[in-house]
C-alpha cells in the first residue's frame, strides 16, 4: 500500500539550494559592476586626455607638455586593459560556477523526476478509490481512521509540492542556462574590446618615442627654454613671499575665514586632502618641488606647486574661503591670483588678464577667479600653489584624489 512508499520519500531542500545559487550570482554581478564603473571612468578620463591632446597637437611642434599628457594617457590605458583583463577573468569564474550550478541543478532535477515519477507510479496503482475507501474503513479505531485520512491528505499535498518544487528547479535552469549564454557573449565582447585597447595602447607608446626622439634633439634648446621659465617662477616666487610678508605685517592675528558651504573645516589646516580641485577637470602634468625630467636629463624642474593641465576656456576656482591677497601679471605667468586662508595662501597663476575678482575681496569656495590662459603651442594650463606664511607646500596632499 502507498503509507510505506510515502515514509521512505526524501527530497532535497531545492529552495536553500535555489538560493545559495542566486546569492552566489549577485556578489558576481557586483563583482562585474564594480569593474564596469571602473572601466567607465577610465574611458572618460582618457576621453579628456584625447581632447587636451587635439589642442596641444594643433602646434607642429613635439613639446613637454604634449609628452606629459601622452604619458598620462598609456598609463590610463594600461589601467584599462588591466580592469578589461580583470572582467574577463571574473566572468570566467562566474562561467565556471554556472556551468557548475547548471550541472547540479541538472542532478537535482533528475532525482526529483524519478520521485515523482514514483509518486505518480504508486499512485495510479492505487487510484481506485475503492481502494483508497477500503483503506479508511479497514480501520480499527475511528482514531485510526482519523489519522489514515490526514496522512491521505498529507500524501496528495506532498505530491502538489514535488510538482512545485520540479517547477521552481526547472525556472531556475533556463535562467542559468540563460545567464551563462549572456556571460559567455559578454566575455567575448571584452576580449575584443581589450584586444582593441591593446592595439591603441601599442599605437600611443610608439607616439611617445616619436615625441620623445624630436624633444631630445632639440634638448638644448629646451634647456635654454626651462632657464628662462625657471628664471619667471622665480620672479613669481620672489613676489609671493613679498605679498606673503605685507599680509603677515598688516594682519598679525590672521583669523581664519568662516566656514564654507561645503563640507570643509573653518580651518584651513584640516582640510588637508580635502580641498576640491582649482578646475574642474585637469591633469597634472608636473609635480611639486625640484626634480630632473624623467626623459630628458639636461632638464632640471623646479616647480612652486603643481601644473594641471586642461582645456581651453576651463575656468578657475576658489579651492576655499578667504580673501584676495594681490593680483599680479607678468608675461612669463600671466595673471596670478594670490587668496590668503588665515595661515595659509593658494595661488592661481596662468590665467588670462580678465578676472572675476579684485584685491581685498572676500570669497567663498567655488568662486569663479577668471580662465586659464592657453599659449600659441594649444596648452591650458594652470599652476596651483598652497604656502602655509613663506614655506610652500606640495598641493596634491591638499586637494582630492582625482
Amino acid at each position: 500500500m502507498f503509507p510505506l512508499f510515502y515514509k521512505s520519500f526524501k527530497s532535497p531542500n531545492i529552495y536553500l539550494l535555489v538560493l545559495f545559487l542566486f546569492a552566489f550570482q549577485i556578489v558576481n554581478a557586483q563583482s562585474v559592476e564594480s569593474l564596469e564603473a571602473k572601466k567607465e571612468k577610465l574611458e572618460k578620463e582618457m576621453e579628456f586626455n584625447a581632447r587636451i591632446l587635439s589642442e596641444i597637437g594643433e602646434e607642429k611642434k613635439e613639446s613637454l607638455g604634449e609628452l606629459s599628457v601622452l604619458k598620462k594617457q598609456l598609463e590610463k590605458r594600461q589601467n584599462l586593459i588591466e580592469t578589461l583583463n580583470q572582467e574577463v577573468e571574473d566572468i570566467g569564474n562566474n562561467i565556471s560556477q554556472m556551468e557548475a550550478d547548471i550541472d547540479s541543478i541538472q542532478q537535482t532535477q533528475a532525482v526529483l523526476r524519478n520521485q515523482y515519477a514514483e509518486m505518480i507510479k504508486h499512485a495510479y496503482k492505487s487510484r481506485s478509490s475503492y481502494n483508497t475507501l477500503l483503506f479508511l474503513l479497514s480501520a480499527e479505531t475511528f482514531n485510526d481512521a482519523y489519522k489514515r485520512m490526514k496522512y491521505i491528505r498529507h500524501y496528495n499535498d506532498d505530491k502538489k509540492r514535488k510538482v512545485e518544487k520540479l517547477n521552481a528547479i526547472t525556472d531556475t535552469l533556463i535562467l542559468k542556462i540563460d545567464n551563462l549564454e549572456k556571460g559567455r557573449e559578454q566575455q567575448k565582447l571584452l576580449i575584443d574590446e581589450e584586444t582593441v585597447e591593446k592595439d591603441k595602447l601599442n599605437d600611443e607608446k610608439k607616439k611617445v618615442d616619436n615625441v620623445l626622439n624630436g624633444l631630445k634633439k632639440r634638448e638644448k634648446k629646451l634647456k635654454i627654454d626651462n632657464e628662462k621659465k625657471q628664471a619667471t617662477i622665480r620672479q613669481l616666487e620672489s613676489e609671493i613671499r613679498n605679498i606673503i610678508n605685507q599680509a603677515i605685517a598688516t594682519d598679525e592675528s590672521l583669523p581664519e575665514p568662516p566656514p564654507a558651504k561645503v563640507k570643509l573645516s573653518s580651518n584651513f589646516k584640516n582640510n588637508k586632502g580635502k580641498l576640491p580641485w582649482p578646475v574642474q577637470r585637469g591633469v597634472i602634468t608636473a609635480k611639486f618641488g625640484k626634480h630632473q625630467h624623467p626623459d630628458l636629463p639636461l632638464l632640471t624642474i623646479n616647480n612652486d606647486g603643481i601644473d594641471i593641465t586642461t582645456t581651453k576656456g576651463t575656468s578657475v576656482y576658489a579651492v576655499a574661503n578667504g580673501k584676495v591677497s594681490q593680483i599680479i601679471y607678468s608675461p612669463g605667468f600671466q595673471t596670478a591670483i594670490i587668496i590668503q586662508h588665515g595661515n595659509y595662501f593658494t595661488v592661481y597663476s596662468n590665467l588670462k588678464k580678465d578676472v572675476n575678482v579684485s584685491k581685498g575681496q572676500e570669497i567663498k569656495q567655488g568662486d569663479k577667479l577668471g580662465v586659464t590662459f592657453t599659449n600659441n603651442n594649444g596648452k591650458t594650463e594652470l599652476n596651483f600653489q598652497v604656502w602655509k606664511k613663506t614655506t610652500k607646500l606640495n598641493p596634491e596632499r591638499w586637494i582630492t584624489k582625482n
